[in-house]
This record gives structure tokens, C-alpha cells and sequence, in this order.
């Protein structure tokens, strides 16, 4: 697609906008309706076009692609029309008898840039809260996944003018001729290194942005923590879409008194989950692949720099681009994959001797997505909590977080910027605006010039007021 067809789309949603800001909360619940229907209907279409792309299992589709998206859609039509409600808020003294409260609108013309790990998701999911607030929608999906951007745009074609939402595939080039246009909000899900360049896209129409970037995730164990529970937690979530998630726990902090019981576990696990041999978990129907060659040989690159470190696993296949489950031992003063986010099927495990060498490793890590803290005593919870910057806690689990949708859910500095989910969605795309309703008994009317004597007391009467409080 060249500039002029982005124009003439841009241009259709425009004129569309007066229209589609005054849908009242039935309207949009109805397309939200259309698309959980669709979803149902073309289940097993989704399925096969994830497991194209990523090799994808169908239940992890269902969990981690269909279910959470059609979990998004229930809660917004739950709430949608308490969230477009005005929300009442206490007047201040001067104006203590006028009605004040907070209305929200649509911000217009929204761009959604999705990514290719969850790309049915993390299209779908967002542009619901995008419709949630009234807006027009072009979602640009993942190159690096044609059959579920095929298939997301067959949905959008199926369910919507283009004049509200279209789906415009293509690759890095049409991603640069999108962000040059002049759009109201701008979601981006990616890495950081893309992030920077949306923001400074952004900056020549002032859009605002919302950005989901991921980073280092650690998992922080408690010594005498139960590590039954932990490695139960930890296979299951690390390997789901083999590491490929913003959320994955990224590496781990385990005392060096647990840390032969923890191998141990984590070992035992992967082989009940994915088999006991390489040939086995990659025949395993439970474990995706590296989404193309290049990640697959960062990945590679970074097994084969720390192959004196590995643990446990390790194999690989160029032919599928399968890393099997890989663990490894990474002392503190290798910190190599303790830097960039892994994004793939490795887990370091880091061993402490105190409280003060996991605030002196953490301090090295910017700005984490989530901290998983494994804890039955609040003093090491407060302890890591006060002394880490992140998106989210999760406090005995992994990845929980994501499910509720009743917490803003996003990052901080290099992890992101903005919240989505649930209400924090809907004002993600929404303007708020400030009404105010003044009564006849105003008293602001009294301090207009000249300033006499009897408005020189009125004032100071008023900070003494506010002095008494």
C-alpha cells in the first residue's frame, strides 16, 4: 500500500469521526458483540493460522490468543456504559456549590502497530478498546505473521467500513509511511529500539502514544520458599509461545542454599511437560517455535557464548527453528544475558547470598515490565518491592497480573509507557475533559476589580480557611 491509498483511508475515517464520537454504549457493545461471534465462528481458522506462523499449539491459541481476547471483550461490555458515564467530582471552595465532574471522548484517528508474537491478540484485544471509546482504528499487524494478519484482516473487512477500522498489511516501509501521517494516538507493541522511533514519529502531530516494550522480568525466590510451587509456576509460563513473551519471567533469583533443589524441580518439570529427550519436546504439541532465522540465531549465538553455563538443555533445530528448554547457571559476574531481554526458551538462574546482592543485581536492570517476587514474609517483599521500578508485582504467581483486567496492565521507562485493560483501556483512547456547571451562588463573582477593603477580607478569610484544614 503507497501513501496516497493510507491518505484516502485517513481521510474516510475523518469525515467518519463527528459521527462515530456520538455512538452511545448499546451501539458499541454491538460490534464488540460481532467480533467474540466471529471469533467463535472462525475458532478453528485461528488456530490454524497461528500454528502456521509460530507453530502455535491450539490450546495455547485458545488460552493466550482467543480466550483472553474474548475475556477483554465481556469485561468492557460489563462496564462500558459506567466507564462513558461522567464521573462526579468535588468543587473546591471558591466554587463549593457548582457541579463538577469528568467526561471522556474519543481521541479520533487511533493507529495500532501489533506485534508478532501474540498477533491475533494483541490486534484484536486492542482495537476493542479503541471501538470501546469511539474511535477510528487502522491496525498495521506483524509482517512476520501473514496468515494471522490475513486472517485479522478478513475479520475487519467482514465486521467494519474501512471508513471506522481497517487492517493495512505490509512491512517496516509501510509501518515508516504510517507513522508519518497525522494520527491522534498511536499504540504500539514491540521493542524498544521501535518504541524510540514511534515517539519520535509521534512528536511531529504531538500524537500521543502508548507504548508496550517488555524487558527483564525476574523472578525473586525467598530462601525456604516452597520451589515445588515456583518451578510449577515458572515452566509453565517461561515456555508458553517458547519464551516469546513480553511477560515471560526472564531470569531468576534463587538463594545458593535452594538453588541445587530448584535445578532440580525445573528439570523434573520440563521433562513431565515436554518429554524427556531433544527428540521428544520437538515432537512435543505443547511448544511453539522462534518466529524466523534471525531470532532463532540470537538465540543460538547467545546458547553457544554460555554453553560452559548450561545446566540443563541447549539443542537446538535449524531445520524449525526449535531451542528446546534450556536452563542455565549464570554467576553475577557473567551478565551477558542478564542485559537484553531473551525472548526465547532460557532461563537463567542467578544464586545470592543476601538480601544486599539482589538490591545490587536488580539496581543493574532497567525498569523491568514485572517483578515476580516468591514470598511468605512481608519484611522481603517490602525489601525488593522499595528497592525495584517496574510495571507490575506479582506476588507468589507468574503472569497474573495480565489476566486481571481491573489493573492497568503496562511498563515504565524502557518497559513501556501507558496502561491498557479494563477501564485503563478505555482512557488509554479517550480524552478526558473537565465540565463544570456553576451555580448562581458563586462566589468568585465577588472578586472581580476593583479590589475594595470587603474583597481584600474575603480573600484573606478564605486562606485562613485553608490554613485551617
Amino acid at each position: 500500500m503507497n501513501s496516497n491509498q493510507i491518505d484516502e483511508i485517513l481521510f474516510s475515517q475523518r469525515e467518519y469521526l463527528n459521527e462515530i464520537r456520538q455512538t452511545s454504549h448499546k451501539v458499541r457493545i454491538e460490534k464488540i458483540r460481532n467480533i467474540i461471534d466471529w471469533i467463535y465462528v472462525n475458532r478453528d481458522q485461528i488456530q490454524a493460522a497461528l500454528n502456521k506462523d509460530l507453530s502455535k499449539p491450539e490450546v495455547e491459541t485458545d488460552i493466550t490468543e482467543i480466550w483472553v481476547t474474548i475475556d477483554m471483550a465481556q469485561n468492557i461490555i460489563k462496564n462500558l456504559k459506567s466507564w462513558m458515564s461522567p464521573k462526579r467530582v468535588p468543587s473546591s471552595l471558591p466554587i463549593l456549590f457548582s457541579k463538577s465532574s469528568i467526561e471522556y471522548y474519543p481521541k479520533g484517528l487511533c493507529l495500532i502497530i501489533a506485534p508478532w508474537n501474540y498477533p491475533f491478540q494483541l490486534s484484536v484485544a486492542t482495537l476493542l478498546y479503541s471501538i470501546a471509546a469511539g474511535n477510528c482504528s487502522i491496525i498495521k499487524p506483524s509482517e512476520l505473521t501473514p496468515n494471522t494478519s490475513a486472517l485479522t484482516s478478513k475479520m475487519v473487512k467482514e465486521l467494519f467500513s474501512p471508513k471506522e477500522v481497517s487492517v493495512i498489511e505490509g512491512d517496516k516501509e509501510v509501518s515508516k509511511l504510517l507513522l508519518e501521517k497525522p494520527f491522534h494516538h498511536i499504540f504500539f507493541t514491540g521493542s524498544q529500539e521501535v518504541g524510540k522511533k514511534v515517539v519520535e514519529a509521534s512528536a511531529k502531530y504531538l500524537s500521543s502514544v502508548t507504548l508496550e516494550l517488555g524487558g527483564k522480568s525476574p523472578v525473586i525466590i525467598d530462601k525456604g520458599y516452597n520451589l515445588k510451587h515456583v518451578s510449577d509456576r515458572l515452566i509453565t509460563t517461561k515456555f508458553i509461545n517458547l519464551g516469546q513473551s513480553c511477560i515471560a519471567p526472564d531470569y531468576v533469583l534463587v538463594h545458593k542454599d535452594d538453588y541445587s533443589s530448584l535445578v532440580q524441580l525445573l528439570t523434573d518439570k520440563i521433562k513431565y511437560c515436554y518429554g524427556d529427550t531433544f527428540e521428544k519436546q520437538r515432537a512435543s504439541n505443547s511448544l511453539a517455535r522462534i518466529i524466523n532465522k534471525t531470532q532463532y540465531n540470537r538465540l543460538r549465538e547467545l546458547i553457544t557464548i554460555n554453553s560452559e553455563n548450561i545446566i540443563y538443555g541447549g539443542e537446538s533445530s535449524d531445520e524449525d527453528n526449535f531451542i528446546a528448554p534450556t536452563i542455565m547457571n549464570m554467576p553475577v559476574s557473567k551478565t551477558e544475558p542478564l542485559q537484553n531481554e531473551i525472548f526465547g526458551p532460557i532461563i537463567p538462574i542467578v544464586k545470592y547470598s543476601d538480601e544486599e546482592e539482589i538490591e545490587n543485581l536488580l539496581s543493574q536492570i532497567n525498569n523491568p515490565l514485572a517483578i515476580y517476587i516468591f514470598s511468605s514474609k512481608n519484611s522481603f517483599i517490602k525489601k525488593v518491592k522499595s528497592v525495584t521500578n517496574s510495571g507490575a508485582i506479582c506476588i507468589n504467581d507468574i503472569a497474573a497480573q495480565f489476566i486481571n483486567h481491573n489493573l492497568p496492565f503496562g511498563g515504565v521507562m524502557t518497559s513501556g509507557q501507558g496502561r491498557y485493560h479494563g477501564f485503563s483501556g478505555f482512557k488509554e483512547f479517550s480524552n478526558s475533559r473537565s465540565i463544570i456547571v456553576q451555580s448562581r451562588l458563586n462566589a468568585l463573582r465577588f472578586l472581580s476589580p476593583p479590589y475594595t477593603k470587603n474583597i481584600k477580607k474575603l480573600v484573606k478569610a478564605t486562606l485562613y480557611l485553608y490554613r485551617k484544614k
